[in-house]
């Protein structure tokens, strides 16, 4: 017979009352050219919620039907189920992202367990994949376990990728992001065994994740410095315009507009993004583009020598206004297709750098008008890398974060004040006022420097953690008898609130104390 060689990788699709959905994302699956290759093995869990429920029983059966009935016999490995509600025992009131939070628990616990599974990737039944999903996940595992390419997760999805970002060019370009990016995702054992497994939060004291799993992963904590490694185009596409954390709107706005790869190469004559894949992600290639001294001196080197771009107004104009581009970019010659597929060109195909200088209160309004995420996603360091397409011409911009690219000469950087004290007000007070009776004044600018769990860790206890939330009232402290879930909690947020902006002096909440400056 055919000698299978086994990759150790497992892929498993969470589906709980969407039987569509859940066939869909199957499908897909089935016609990804590289999945039945590269994936050892296929599963599917199911939450069933209350395992006393008959709706969901009933449900879970017609799911059950339509495996056997849509799809080869063997194509699914293994089927499990996951009770998520236990509502005898607990211990406060859980919601829908509990819910979510402890099907991966189970999916990670299930799938781990199963001989020669060294390596699994999660994908929900909203999401559809590319015909070189597999490869990708195939091509990537190495850095897993090679600790000091400090890799700590591969996903399928770049959020900034979107329409307007995205050319056959960078069909097989690949970033660095210490942002956690979710939306088909690969792990290895060894970390969820040695460091998720026993604080993965399920909705009970001390293991709460009150805004998603997802935010929970992205936290220091977690990260601990590490990155995870993305395509330039998604390989992934979500197809839920509703659910815990997206509306049609929203769906609308954000994810709807995200490029996916087969769509590229299929409107560029190619069969699909499988074609030239195994040339673009041999090892040796990979390597050169991620490892990390490589890649901080690459975009070291695109910030200190790229063309600093002004102003906003001359930002929009060099986008809107593509042929202006030539008096910022000197000596540009762009290289044929095959050039840049192939990677024959030294240079790596880079012909231009554009670097814009921002603050992180100030985002929310640069992402509107370049139709990116509303708050900082897909970046590294501080930076985030694009690549607008100019009427054939090579550009990579740059947007700079000056609070936290270490990249910057320090006239560029924006740096907290040796001036400032750091306070901790009581319950129920805002910053304003904590501020007025240490007879200073709330920075807001200074603020920003705060909102991170070691600088929490230095006014208040923690005792049950760092987490993430929304509020006008963050970064603060969840006072110990709060009786909610996240007490004891330091908690952290993206931004002001509600629209991303300046951090707030004036917020307050009574169950939280805040930390000021």
């Amino acid at each position: 017979g055919n000698l299978t060689i086994k990759t150790g990788i497992g892929l498993v699709v969470l589906g709980y009352n969407r039987i569509n959905a859940l066939q869909n994302a199957l499908e897909s699956i089935l016609k990804c050219d590289s999945c039945l290759l590269s994936f050892d093995s296929i599963y599917v869990s199911l939450d069933i919620g209350d395992v006393n429920s008959k709706k969901m029983v009933k449900q879970t059966n017609l799911i059950e039907k339509m495996l056997r009935n849509k799809f080869p016999l063997d194509f699914v490995t293994k089927v499990w189920k996951c009770s998520t509600r236990n509502t005898d025992s607990e211990e406060f009131k859980l919601t829908t992202r509990d819910y979510i939070s402890r099907h991966y628990y189970c999916a990670f616990e299930n799938a781990f367990s199963q001989d020669g599974i060294e390596y699994l990737v999660l994908l929900e039944d909203d999401m559809r994949v590319s015909s070189d999903f597999g490869l990708w996940f195939q091509s990537t595992k190495w850095m897993l376990d090679c600790l000091w390419m400090d890799v700590i997760c591969v996903s399928g999805w770049n959020d900034d990728g979107r329409v307007g970002y995205s050319s056959l060019e960078r069909l097989y370009s690949v970033l660095r992001t210490d942002y956690f990016p979710g939306q088909g995702w690969m792990l290895s054992k060894r970390v969820w065994n040695n460091e998720f497994r026993m604080k993965w939060p399920i909705g009970v004291k001390n293991r709460v994740a009150s805004t998603g799993w997802d935010h929970w992963m992205r936290l220091e904590d977690q990260m601990k410095g590490r990155d995870c490694v993305i395509p330039v185009i998604s390989r992934v596409r979500n197809e839920g315009n509703s659910g815990v954390n997206v509306n049609a709107a929203e769906y609308s706005e954000l994810l709807e507009s995200v490029s996916f790869a087969d769509e590229i190469a299929i409107d560029s004559g190619f069969r699909n993004s499988l074609e030239l894949a195994e040339i673009n992600w041999s090892w040796n290639s990979l390597y050169k583009s991620l490892a990390k001294s490589q890649y901080s001196k690459e975009i070291q080197n695109a910030i200190e020598f790229g063309h600093r771009i002004r102003s906003l107004h001359e930002l929009i104009s060099v986008l809107i206004q593509s042929e202006s581009i030539s008096k910022h970019c000197i000596n540009q010659n762009p290289l044929k297709l095959t050039e840049i597929l192939f990677k024959k060109s030294t240079s790596e195909f880079r012909r231009c750098d554009l670097a814009y200088f921002y603050k992180r209160e100030e985002y929310s309004s640069l992402a509107s008008i370049l139709k990116l995420s509303k708050s900082p996603r897909s970046v590294w360091k501080g930076v985030h890398v694009l690549y607008p397409r100019m009427n054939h011409s090579e550009v990579r911009l740059l947007l700079v974060d000056q609070r936290k690219c270490p990249f910057l000469k320090r006239n560029e950087k924006v740096i907290q004040s040796n001036r400032t004290m750091i306070l901790s007000s009581i319950a129920g007070e805002n910053c304003a006022s904590r501020c007025i009776r240490a007879g200073l004044k709330c920075s807001s600018i200074e603020l920003e420097f705060l909102n991170n769990c070691e600088s929490l860790r230095s006014q208040f206890h923690c005792e049950a953690g760092c987490g993430h939330e929304v509020g006008p009232d963050l970064p603060a402290y969840v006072v110990p008898n709060a009786g909610i879930a996240t007490a004891g909690m330091c908690l952290v947020t993206d931004g002001g609130y509600p629209d991303q902006g300046a951090l707030l002096c004036d917020g307050k909440h009574p169950l939280t104390q805040r930390i000021c400056a």
